[in-house]
């Protein structure tokens, strides 16, 4: 409950309920989903549900969104305000700052897919079964089911439990206390190890992918700066040829143009190599 991503799934096909979209809450750690049907994404209405998360789970320390104006309003700044949750918002152009959101949007519009094929407008009475199935799976990044480390049991599963002696009595307590004692300290600190070395992979992977280097870049090297933002098809995607001044203590670097002019060190971007 340190941090969670909120996102919504809008566009999908308007029910006998009215739904026509999905919010979205993730904790980060434990992956585990929360998710209700929408009517609209008004300010009002988004921060109905996020209270009610709030009131279920508790108020987390950080809550992570985009830029839309359905999370940044007055209505939900004064509510975060009230309860001491910290407001953070990915930077423009870069949704994929709240990634672990936006991937499980992808995932639980598929299920929800999968099972509405034979009558779309029936999709919001799926969600519920959906959710349940993903918080028991066996995550790859922490080796544990969301429902695992978010409450500290395994999910139960569907069982005639009348055929089970009732075995509500103190000795409850104690197998209740074990396992809170296991969960806080093996499986959570085995659930972030497990979480940083997939980071790492990832990182490398993506590196190599990106054809990306490590190494600092000469004084004199030949270099092109990305141009961000939304970009059309024959637009340029790099602007120069700039050459690197120097290298700052924070790991940036100064590169100045043909005409010796420097650029701005307001600017942030993303340099490509060029081959002399």
């Amino acid at each position: 409950m340190e941090r969670v991503g909120i996102d919504l799934v809008l566009g999908l096909p308007l029910t006998e309920s009215g739904y026509n979209g999905i919010l979205v809450i993730t904790e980060y750690l434990s992956k585990y989903p929360y998710a209700v049907p929408i009517r609209s994404k008004s300010a009002k209405e988004i921060a109905r549900h996020l209270w009610h998360y709030f009131c279920l789970f508790g108020p987390d320390k950080e809550l992570l969104s985009d830029c839309g104006k359905e999370f940044l309003n007055e209505v939900i700044s004064e509510m975060l305000l009230q309860i001491g949750t910290i407001r953070r918002h990915t930077s423009v152009y870069l949704p994929h700052c709240n990634g672990l959101t936006e991937k499980y949007n992808g995932t639980l519009c598929s299920a929800v897919r999968k099972h509405a094929e034979n009558d779309q407008l029936t999709w919001d009475l799926w969600l519920d079964g959906c959710l349940y199935s993903y918080r028991k799976l066996i995550q790859k990044s922490t080796k544990f089911a969301p429902f695992d480390l978010f409450f500290g049991r395994s999910v139960p599963d569907f069982e005639n439990f009348t055929l089970e002696p009732n075995n509500v009595d103190s000795s409850a307590l104690i197998r209740r206390n074990a396992q809170i004692q296991v969960h806080q300290e093996i499986n959570l600190p085995k659930a972030v190890e497990n979480i940083q070395a997939a980071q790492n992979q990832q990182t490398v992977t993506q590196n190599i992918r990106n054809n990306l280097i490590e190494s600092p870049l000469v004084k004199g090297t030949l270099v092109a700066i990305r141009i961000p933002g939304l970009l059309k098809k024959l637009d340029e995607r790099y602007r120069g040829p700039y050459i690197i001044v120097k290298r700052t203590p924070q790991q940036n670097y100064i590169v100045k143009n043909k005409m010796g002019k420097h650029l701005s060190s307001s600017s942030q971007a993303t340099i490509q190599i060029l081959n002399s």
